[in-house]
């Protein structure tokens, strides 16, 4: 039987878009990224195929800021720092010689950010993104969603309610998992649980 995904208890949830890609939603307030080399089973870090420190930096959320404290070799706008500093929106950071990351606040109605690969360096398992998930991730057409999925006419929200997972739309959706199949225009999520509406669909799975 499928669990229900809770916040923060799981690190977070993949999505599994049909058609777009697939991301990371982190809905823990820190983030470490480091190596994937040193990874162990479970550790809450987001490792990358680079020549890395294991933990390299830490990204932090804080309120509705966010924070970037460096481990090891880091810039940020081609400027080398030692100490902790405030990550601004469309800011870009290197990580030792060659790692480039994005960082983005892409919704005035939400305090997720996203960050972006600049560079080829990616981790093991596919992502194309990684959500810091603040209460709310926002999946649209437009360019200021946190995923932006061409085909999608009616935005989905993921948010968060009694500290579980949930998911709404204007629009009703199909909402598949191990127990039920049902048509709604909001649910609670599942590991494994696939949303379907017109023209998109995506499974989401804990981590």
């Amino acid at each position: 039987m499928s669990q229900i995904i809770t916040i923060p208890n799981d690190i977070g949830c993949r999505l599994w878009i049909d058609r777009v890609g697939t991301y990371l939603v982190w809905f823990s307030s820190k983030l470490i990224i480091g190596n994937a080399f040193d990874q162990e089973t479970g550790t809450a870090k987001l490792g990358l195929m680079a020549n890395l420190k294991t933990e390299h930096l830490e990204i932090e959320r804080n309120g509705e800021s966010y924070s970037l404290h460096p481990f090891g070799s880091t810039s940020i706008e081609h400027q080398a720092i030692t100490e902790r500093q405030i990550l601004r929106d469309n800011t870009h950071f290197q990580l030792g010689e060659d790692v480039e990351l994005l960082f983005k606040i892409p919704s005035l109605l939400s305090c997720s950010a996203t960050i972006d690969f600049v560079s080829h360096h990616r981790p093991k398992e596919r992502t194309d993104r990684v959500i810091l998930f603040d209460k709310t991730c926002v999946l649209d057409n437009s360019q200021h969603a946190h995923v932006t999925c061409p085909e999608m006419n009616v935005p989905v929200v993921l948010f968060e309610r009694d500290s579980q997972l949930w998911a709404k739309s204007q629009s009703e959706f199909d909402v598949t998992t191990d127990r039920t199949c049902q048509r709604t225009t909001q649910t609670s999520v599942y590991h494994g649980t696939l949303l379907t509406g017109d023209k998109w669909q995506f499974r989401v799975e804990a981590i």
